[in-house]
């Protein structure tokens, strides 16, 4: 009658994040020969990033993100065989680190394929999630696409608004674990130009002494809501607010402009859950 024999399954002591030199073994069958390593990606590590054996000293260098082990060893049989393990490198690991996208109404972006999808002239509160519970991140610095308007930043949160340019590039750097600060997520938002948003109208534009805003939708679909009260703010070409006005209704408003030194206008609107900006000339 043949026996058939049971092998050990191999096991990696390793810490779960690795923020300066430490080791890892591999805890194999003692029937296990031939027994080689190989730390990936090899420029995440200083020193020697293969070679044999069970234990190994690693040694992080200025990279961050996820690194891995991995051994493979022979059994009597004359199978090979591998194990491998992934930990963090001076800070959590890249797949622990996620962005996620609200609208200002609280209601979630759009997403598809894992890729977050931004509507032009739209407010969103974008977080920063890291689910490394071994590794936690702090004082979080955002860049952000130089086209979009940085309303302000709140611990793991940031409130953007996309203005005509709602894709781009988004990244974070933090303060790990490690004590170090790194990019722990860099990434790109795509773009979304079926939103159904809304835009601005001025007639005249130039004006002389009065223009009409109008507020339209961008498609058929959608229709404005007399009941929804909306703000307005004009500010100068100094950056000066040159008039506020709140809890309008109506699709149309009319702005007087006697007076006004000639320039160009900037108006913020806040109708729903969407800032709409657009320039006002005024001419005399």
């Amino acid at each position: 009658m043949r026996v058939k024999k049971f092998f050990l399954a191999p096991e990696i002591s390793c810490p779960d994040v690795i923020c300066s030199q430490t080791s890892a073994t591999l805890d194999v069958d003692p029937l296990a020969s031939n027994i080689t390593w190989n730390l990936i990606p090899g420029n995440y590590f200083t020193g020697v990033t293969s070679g044999s054996g069970k234990t190994v000293t690693i040694t992080p260098s200025t990279y961050n993100g996820t690194g891995k082990i991995k051994y493979t060893f022979q059994m009597p049989s004359g199978e090979t065989f591998s194990a491998e393990k992934a930990f963090g490198v001076r800070g959590p690991r890249t797949e622990d680190v996620l962005l996620t996208v609200y609208k200002s109404d609280g209601t979630l972006a759009t997403q598809i394929n894992g890729t977050w999808l931004l509507c032009p002239n739209t407010t969103y509160h974008i977080y920063v999630n890291n689910n490394n519970t071994t590794c936690s991140t702090s004082n979080y610095i955002w860049t952000v696409p130089t086209g979009w308007t940085q309303f302000y930043t709140y611990q793991n949160m940031i409130s953007v608004n996309t203005n005509s340019s709602p894709g781009g590039p988004v990244s974070v750097t933090a303060t790990t674990c490690c004590g170090n600060n790194a990019t722990i997520i860099s990434t790109y938002l795509g773009s979304n130009y079926n939103c159904g948003s809304y835009y601005m109208v001025f007639v005249p534009n130039p004006a002389e002494n009065e223009t009409i805003l109008t507020i339209e939708p961008e498609s058929d679909e959608l229709k404005f809501d007399d009941t929804v009260e909306w703000d307005m703010e004009i500010y100068s070409q100094t950056q000066e607010l040159k008039r506020k006005e709140t809890k309008l209704k109506g699709k149309e408003h009319k702005i007087q402009t006697t007076g006004w030194k000639q320039g160009v206008y900037a108006v913020r609107v806040k109708y729903k859950d969407e800032i709409l900006l657009g320039k006002l000339m005024v001419k005399k």
